[in-house]
């Protein structure tokens, strides 16, 4: 058992971190030329937004770290960027997905770093102490559940190619971003399977930024009847079904975060029981 606080240095390239994704995310929400350029895949406006919001999910939970200096909460992130890096070096995904010769490097290259670093932080943070004890409400770990089924069918869809999202996604981005939804759901598989509050919170505080950055196009688009008639969604009829299905998640996860983070006795902000740090 180690009861040492969290280093500031470790604390401060937490922030750092969380600081560079959040710009990503701003980067890639106004398809900034420097953001659309470290996307290796062409795309339409709103699949642009679509990575705005993973990237502010991933700079909530580092920033989250930074906060409460909770680094074994890391684990379930390194698990997420390992699972992203290896589904994407698969034969379907680095080799077959990118622009051509040089896209399919980029992609090979962000694979192996993925998976390297996404392993090695997984591994480190298993070691760190664990501060924050309290249980995981039930309701929480089924909702983490439900999120992990529904990404992982999603994701694996995307992978085979098989076009699922409200608006169609092109041809060769299409193994990334199921990439990135099967790492995800990885994610919160482990954070329902480790009892702890300390792995629940930071994907809950990032699931409520994820829900801002997509609930307000997603509903305009839902209030246009699904006639996306221009180039910002691809300039085709919305699929309605995926979309409704895909809002219900968005407003399922916003009230499952703010029950969690506002109401429930034992994880509310205010009133917090004192936890002993244990390592897992």
């Amino acid at each position: 058992m180690n009861d040492k606080p969290t280093s500031p240095a470790l604390r401060g390239l937490a922030a750092t971190l969380a600081l560079l994704w959040a710009l990503l995310g701003v980067g890639w929400y106004r398809a900034s030329p420097w953001a659309v350029a470290l996307w290796p895949w062409p795309e339409v406006s709103m699949s642009y937004i679509l990575l705005a919001s993973m990237a502010v999910f991933i700079a909530l939970v580092w920033a989250t770290v930074a906060v409460t200096g909770e680094l074994a909460a890391l684990a379930g992130a390194g698990l997420n960027i390992a699972v992203f890096g290896v589904v994407l070096g698969m034969p379907w995904g680095a080799g077959g997905g990118g622009q051509g010769q040089q896209g399919g490097q980029a992609a090979a290259a962000l694979a192996a770093a993925c998976a390297a670093a996404g392993a090695l932080l997984f591994i480190w943070a298993r070691r760190q102490p664990l501060h924050d004890a309290r249980t995981t409400p039930t309701v929480v770990r089924l909702g983490f559940g439900l999120f992990t089924l529904v990404l992982a069918l999603a994701g694996g869809a995307l992978v085979l190619r098989q076009q699922v999202f409200p608006w169609l996604l092109n041809g060769a981005g299409m193994v990334p971003i199921g990439a990135l939804f099967l790492g995800a759901a990885a994610y919160f598989a482990y954070a329902a399977a480790q009892p702890r509050w300390a792995h629940a919170a930071p994907p809950l505080w990032a699931f409520l930024a994820y829900d801002a950055v997509l609930c307000v196009p997603y509903l305009q688009l839902l209030g246009s009847g699904g006639a996306a008639l221009d180039d910002y969604y691809g300039g085709t009829a919305v699929n309605l079904t995926s979309l409704r299905v895909y809002l219900g998640v968005i407003g399922l996860s916003a009230a499952l975060a703010l029950y969690a983070l506002l109401l429930h006795p034992t994880t509310r902000l205010w009133r917090r029981p004192r936890a002993t740090p244990t390592r897992r």
